[in-house]
């Protein structure tokens, strides 16, 4: 059985932490999980992006979430530590309900310090480990507000990559915080993880 898991910290100015927000079950894979998968099998097939075009996958890798390379995204590195725009986990401000035709979040906050923006600053994956019938790793994402402003978490969700004639971003996974959602407050840092885990 293949399950996913998401879990919110906030940390103050200071780095210090300030909640640790239980860790929850995410029901939300969306079709694009399952069109990835069948394009790496069938070496064949289209994957709509996350501005809803279908793009054929030319690639080899799968659940890519690294971003490695210039590819034209609209927010360039400066190193490996600062993600693209549309890298891994994102968050955004959206309440719509999840559906499995959902091909992105709903309202996406941007990679910034301008109003209604949060800096991605670092990402990792790690902790791949196996118990028992048990085996799943985490995929990890920090943000920085500095926008001046509070900024409300409302949905977060995982974009990978697939490429066509350059690298494409699709959504695999989307949640809604619903009466869960965070505030992040001007100066705070907010990260998410994601486990991903199978269960024989």
């Amino acid at each position: 059985m293949l399950k996913a898991y998401y879990q919110i910290s906030t940390y103050k100015k200071n780095e210090k932490l300030k909640k640790k927000y239980p860790k929850k079950l995410s029901r939300s894979f969306v079709k694009q999980f399952l069109q990835h998968l069948y394009t790496k099998i069938a070496n064949t097939g289209f994957i709509l992006n996350i501005d809803g075009v279908s793009k054929e996958n030319r690639a080899n890798y799968f659940f890519d979430t690294t971003g490695w390379g210039g590819d034209g995204c609209s927010t360039d590195r400066s190193g490996y530590a600062k993600p693209y725009a549309y890298e891994s986990i994102q968050v955004g401000t959206g309440t719509n309900a999840v559906s499995t035709t959902d091909y992105c979040l709903q309202a996406n906050i941007l990679h910034g310090s301008s109003a209604g923006q949060l800096e991605q600053i670092a990402l990792w994956t790690s902790n791949l480990t196996f118990s028992g019938s048990t085996g799943s790793f985490d995929i990890e994402k920090l943000f920085y507000n500095s926008s001046g402003s509070p900024i409300t978490i409302e949905e977060l969700g995982i974009y990978n990559a697939f490429a066509y004639s350059k690298r494409e971003w699709m959504c695999s996974i989307r949640d809604v915080l619903g009466a869960s959602h965070v505030e992040v407050l001007a100066g705070e840092y907010l990260k998410v993880k994601y486990t991903i885990q199978i269960t024989a």
